[in-house]
């Protein structure tokens, strides 16, 4: 009796809270508000690197001197091409200007 009690006062306060309460409403996107981004992406064999990473990532050949390059230049890495050992490539994106 005590747990359906309860139940019911739970309900009742449940509603009686989204009824005093305004609906939750995600405004529309406006156009002039949409950020535009360009992006690229870096393949292992077009930069010269090695599609390795664990423990070699600063190599001369590494993704690090690549990572800080691109990051110097306003690009931020959004995904990788991976086995989930090896990265293959790294995609970038930028607001576009």
């Amino acid at each position: 009796m005590r747990l359906i009690s309860g139940m019911l006062v739970s309900l009742g306060i449940g509603c009686a809270v989204g009824a005093t309460t305004s609906p939750f409403v995600i405004p529309p996107a406006k156009a002039g508000s949409v950020k535009k981004w360009e992006a690229t992406c870096v393949s292992a064999g077009a930069a010269n690197l090695q599609p390795r990473v664990s423990g070699q990532e600063n190599d001369p050949d590494g993704w690090n001197a690549m990572l800080a390059k691109m990051g110097s230049e306003g690009w931020e890495p959004f995904a990788t091409n991976s086995d989930g050992v090896l990265v293959y490539s790294v995609c970038f994106k930028r607001p576009a200007s």
